[in-house]
């Protein structure tokens, strides 16, 4: 149709191209239908992720970065080309790439993969296979290859104990770990053979615990999750600029239940 256009250019109003033989007139309204349909997906959208849907083809902005030409590329560390030789960093040069696999792959997939994901700078690679499959973790890893990250199912300290020789990153969910105290003791395993910690989930509660954890590296600060937290609770941390910082004068974990915001939910 791109062609056809080109060669036969028409001064004035465009008329629509003739429909092939055989193919049904549009139904009146189809249009309209198809316009409102997309129109609930781009609201749909805003409402799950609170950022306005990308029309197809549209490109995504970037910030000014006046230091690119200089250093070379978009990452701090130098340029990241894609596949196809595109540019991997453009975007944001202070952003970090991180997937998420979810158990979803074999052994030899995940490794592929990992291998693949180093042409788009990606730093960290979470769950490449099953986080049962200790061997599996091990073998996706490689030197100057993203950070395997597993642990987020740890429910006691010997299920950390033999995840640990598997990744570069341990992740802890302080709901799931036994709280606070079995945290500081997967963290002391983790600083034991020289490795960070992450918090999964639960970003309000578990932003205590990391302030106080000397080898910890962040929060996967969940929207989901923050969302709950702020509706039932007092107390809630900001996490514009990506840091946080807990109230050091409030007791405890800083949150104060709201009961009437909870009452409407009661069985």
């Amino acid at each position: 149709m791109r062609d056809v256009r080109r060669r036969h250019r028409v001064v004035g109003r465009r008329r629509p191209l003739a429909r092939p033989a055989g193919r049904p007139a549009a139904r009146p309204g189809a249009r309209r239908g198809r316009r409102l349909r997309q129109r609930r997906l781009h609201h749909a959208h805003r409402r799950r992720t609170g950022r306005a849907a990308r029309p197809l083809g549209a490109a995504a902005a970037h910030p000014a970065r006046e230091d690119q030409d200089r250093r070379g590329g978009g990452h701090p560390r130098g340029p990241r080309p894609g596949p196809g030789g595109r540019d991997a960093g453009q975007g944001r040069d202070d952003v970090d790439v991180f997937v998420d696999a979810n158990g979803a792959y074999s052994p030899g997939q995940a490794r592929r993969v990992a291998e693949r994901l180093l042409e788009w700078g990606v730093t960290w690679f979470e769950e490449p296979v099953s986080s049962d499959d200790l061997p599996g973790l091990a073998a996706t890893r490689f030197p100057g290859g993203p950070d395997i990250a597993a642990g987020e199912y740890g429910y006691d300290l010997p299920y950390f104990a033999r995840m640990l020789p598997s990744v570069d990153c341990l992740q802890v969910d302080v709901t799931r770990c036994g709280g606070y105290t079995e945290w500081q003791r997967a963290a002391a395993l983790a600083a034991a053979v020289n490795r960070d910690v992450s918090a999964h989930c639960a970003p309000n509660l578990s932003a205590h615990a990391a302030a106080a954890t000397q080898n910890f590296r962040h929060i996967e600060w969940f929207a989901d999750h923050d969302r709950i937290e702020r509706r039932f609770f007092d107390g809630c941390l900001d996490p514009a600029g990506g840091t946080v910082a807990p109230d050091l004068t409030a007791p405890g974990h800083g949150l104060v239940f709201r009961a009437e915001a909870a009452a409407e939910y009661a069985a």
